[in-house]
């Protein structure tokens, strides 16, 4: 069984409104459901990416898609008619969010209780690397700590058990093991190695492509 690492970014990708959802995060979970991989993902991913969702994820433009209107109205560039259907989308904009938004704790809690996802809580052993972590180069912010640490731990536990394939489909530049102009970060590179953990640069499980060598 191959084991796929994601975390608040897949989560956010894959549970908010229609018009912000990622299509391959979706297909990521569909390949979960037909047996691919075994999906992992932190437990405090869930609660952050609730919170993400809901903070970036509102309406804001509704009022001034409605001052817009009513400007447009006033001023002849729109007539009576259209400028009442253009109210009619604009509400049905705001609703369809406001509907989406609220869905979104019951398709996390969907997502936690499916066969192929396990969500994982972080122990001792997870904390104790994460604060080496952080006296280091190689993650930058406190919960990235937190999270490379329950990668790296979770992911070489499988390869303790005779499990092989972990990845990490990551889209957070701060833990990909590689820089904007594509050299590597070597601290960072060196701990996925240590894990036995390949890191894609996106929830296609395609780039950069896993070499055949690599276990």
């Amino acid at each position: 069984m191959r084991h796929v690492f994601v975390e608040t970014n897949w989560l956010h990708a894959y549970a908010a409104p229609a018009h912000h959802k990622v299509l391959d995060a979706v297909t990521l979970l569909e390949r979960a459901q037909r047996g691919e991989f075994m999906l992992h993902i932190p437990n405090v991913s869930f609660s952050e990416a609730r919170q993400s969702i809901q903070s970036k994820c509102q309406p804001v433009d509704g009022p001034g898609i409605r001052r817009y209107i009513r400007w447009a109205r006033k001023n002849g560039e729109l007539d009576e008619g259209q400028a009442r259907e253009a109210h009619q989308l604009a509400e049905k904009y705001v609703q369809s969010i406001d509907k989406e938004l609220s869905d979104v704790p019951s398709i996390l809690n969907g997502v936690a209780g499916l066969p192929c996802v396990k969500m994982f809580a972080f122990d001792d052993e997870m904390l104790d690397l994460a604060n080496q972590v952080a006296l280091t180069k190689a993650a930058q912010k406190p919960f990235d700590h937190a999270i490379l640490a329950g990668v790296l731990v979770s992911a070489s536990r499988l390869w303790n058990q005779g499990e092989r394939g972990s990845s990490f489909a990551e889209k957070d530049s701060d833990l990909q093991p590689w820089g904007q102009k594509g050299g590597p970060k070597d601290d960072l590179r060196k701990l996925y190695d240590d894990a036995h953990v390949w890191v894609y640069g996106d929830f296609t499980l395609q780039f950069p492509p896993r070499p055949a060598d690599f276990d």
